[in-house]
């Protein structure tokens, strides 16, 4: 597959794209200018793009048969989140390509048994909450906004971590998944396994999943 990876150079982005690399899929990193891309491997091709900027966006993606976004907005502009994804969606649009798979935070799962966000918690970090808000807000406009296109919106576990590369994770959908100890969490690379997989076997279409141990 030819991918587009927004957030390239960034933590989980940067899993993402060696993840997709190493699977053989021919990936282009979207910057946000040219300089970005100096420490990137000669294989990965690059494009210049802002995240917010729809017109610039779609060529960026244009030709391509997904893109992922890892996108993190600047802790003191959480709303910039949602008018990327509202960009992103519009972009996909302009270049008729139609698979979308975002990465989003943990605030938007909702309680395990339960039918309250975790961003709504009492004991949920005050200063978490704009961009938990945020993500809530760019979750509803994928539902909402982005008719025609195949979208996946995956939400991370609480912890996640650099560790091992085991293959191995289990899927959930609203709630975030704990295990028998009550941990919810995951390793970076087993992460970005979980969304190439996604990617490629397009199991969960204009959902939102999580995945964990």
């Amino acid at each position: 597959m030819k991918l587009a990876v927004i957030g390239a150079t960034g933590w989980i982005g940067g899993f993402v794209l060696r993840e997709a690399r190493d699977r053989g899929h021919e990936v282009t990193a979207v910057l946000r200018g040219p300089l970005r891309g100096d420490g990137l491997d000669e294989d990965i091709h690059t494009a210049v793009a802002d995240i917010q900027d729809r017109d610039a966006l779609a060529a960026a993606i244009e030709g391509h048969d997904a893109v992922i976004s890892a996108y993190r907005a600047p802790e003191d502009r959480p709303d910039d989140l949602v008018t990327a994804a509202r960009a992103l969606i519009g972009a996909a649009t302009d270049a008729r390509l139609p698979r979308i798979v975002w990465v989003g935070s943990t605030a938007t799962l909702k309680v395990p048994g339960g039918d309250t966000d975790l961003v709504d918690l009492p004991q949920f970090p005050e200063n978490w909450k704009p961009s938990g808000f945020a993500h809530r807000h760019s979750l509803r406009v994928f539902r909402e906004e982005s008719q025609g296109l195949d979208w996946t919106y995956i939400s991370v576990p609480r912890t996640v971590k650099d560790g091992v590369r085991t293959g191995t994770y289990r899927v959930g959908g609203e709630e975030l998944l704990i295990d028998e100890e009550g941990q919810s969490e995951i390793s970076t690379e087993d992460l970005a396994v979980a969304i190439l997989d996604e990617v490629e076997g397009g199991r969960h279409v204009r959902e939102r999943i999580t995945v964990a141990y």
